[in-house]
């Protein structure tokens, strides 16, 4: 079962999630500057169809998980691709996934995971500050029991995913 292998992640999807759940894709921007490393942005380019992710949007309370999405089509991997961008007629460069979307009713608000997600423990470049906080930046690696903590919130497992 390709779900059992994938890999789970956070998309902080607060500036475009209208434009990127519209057409069915998750984007990490690549900026001009050549001597900067996007970390999160480049992530996209190591997801895998299969890959299983969480979509969170800052709120004035806090922020929600309302979605969750599996890639159906890797990201290419090489950087370059052309994507539509709502700010910019020509497009810019992006990694590009495509993925389907899954609603998560009702939304899970941070304050019903931040606690658990601390207890899990705090790693380097992960979704989720040591003091609670939500991290800068586009795509996270979820790793552990995390993701299946997320969905469990809502009584949903991997295999609700697969189709």
């Amino acid at each position: 079962m390709i779900l059992e292998m994938s890999q789970t992640w956070w998309i902080n999807q607060t500036r475009n999630y209208k434009f990127e759940r519209g057409a069915g894709i998750v984007a990490g921007q690549i900026k001009e500057d050549p001597t900067k490393t996007h970390y999160g942005r480049a992530n996209v380019s190591r997801m895998n169809e299969g890959d299983l992710f969480v979509s969170y949007i800052r709120t004035r309370d806090g922020g929600i998980i309302d979605l969750v999405g599996r890639v159906i089509k890797k990201s290419p991997s090489l950087p370059g691709v052309k994507a539509p961008w709502p700010r910019s007629a020509d497009g810019v460069k992006a990694y590009v996934a495509q993925v389907k979307y899954f609603p998560i009713v009702p939304a899970i608000q941070k304050s019903e995971y931040i606690d658990k997600m601390l207890e899990f423990g705090y790693y380097s470049k992960g979704p989720i500050t040591h003091i609670g906080t939500i991290s800068q930046g586009y795509a996270f690696e979820l790793r552990g029991k995390r993701f299946d903590y997320l969905v469990g919130l809502r009584n949903l497992s991997r295999s609700d995913f697969e189709k």
